[in-house]
């Protein structure tokens, strides 16, 4: 059960996934327009 030991290591991740995926999506948009 190493899930709550690395909880806040997979927040972090997380908040940096979202960050690269709205990045793309602005690159796609820029592309599109």
């Amino acid at each position: 059960m190493s899930e709550f030991e690395t909880s806040h290591d997979s927040n972090k991740v997380s908040i940096r996934v979202r960050f690269k995926f709205f990045v793309v999506i602005g690159i796609i948009i820029g592309e599109v327009s």
